[in-house]
């Protein structure tokens, strides 16, 4: 009977370790752990004044994938604050001062539109006021955009955050790390994949 010596991965030599890694990452998903990433975003935004924040996302090969928020803003003056730069720079000559009436009326908040995908354009931003004043009035509409747009490059950046995490789960380096703490898959000699232990 012929008889098959089994290895772990880290007693195979290197030419098999590369072999057993060039199967592992054509075959098996890398040990990628988004929970971290999301909470980091989660947290940036509850920095800018939001709650009942919900982040999904989907990656990282499809046309539609992407990343996208949705949320309420309950701190409306400290959110503003925190895009008032941002947006003066896409409303020229809008003032502090008129963003500051707006303060105590401005309802915002991101809203899905769509169940079939989670990138960016797949949430709208929505602005409503109790009252407006009449140097208010014609601001929410260009405001609403100003924001939206602010809403999608927020996406495309933690999207970002998140595939470059991805990319480095799945770099070599990555996957040799992981594969040298397992104890649990075992190799031929020549980095032949046989079986989980």
């Amino acid at each position: 009977m012929k008889t098959l010596d089994i290895y772990k991965f880290s007693e195979l030599n290197e030419q098999a370790k590369q072999k057993a890694l060039d199967w592992w990452k054509e075959n098996r998903e890398p040990n990628f752990d988004a929970d971290a990433i999301l909470e980091g975003i989660k947290e940036d935004l509850e920095s800018m004044g939001m709650e009942e924040i919900d982040v999904r996302y989907s990656g990282f090969w499809s046309q539609g994938d992407g990343l996208s928020f949705t949320g309420d803003v309950y701190d409306t003056s400290g959110f503003l604050i925190s895009v008032t730069p941002w947006v003066e720079k896409h409303l020229n000559g809008l003032s502090t001062e008129v963003l500051e009436q707006l303060y105590d009326s401005l309802q915002i908040c991101f809203e899905r539109n769509t169940s079939r995908y989670v990138h960016e354009k797949s949430v709208d931003t929505n602005l409503s006021a109790e009252w407006l004043t009449s140097d208010t009035f014609n601001i929410i509409p260009k405001l609403e955009v100003a924001i939206d747009q602010w809403r999608i490059e927020k996406c495309k950046e933690f999207y970002d955050r998140l595939s470059n995490y991805y990319d480095e789960c799945s770099s070599d380096e990555s996957v040799k790390m992981y594969l040298e703490e397992q104890e649990r898959e075992l190799w031929s000699e020549d980095g032949t994949f046989l079986k989980f232990s």
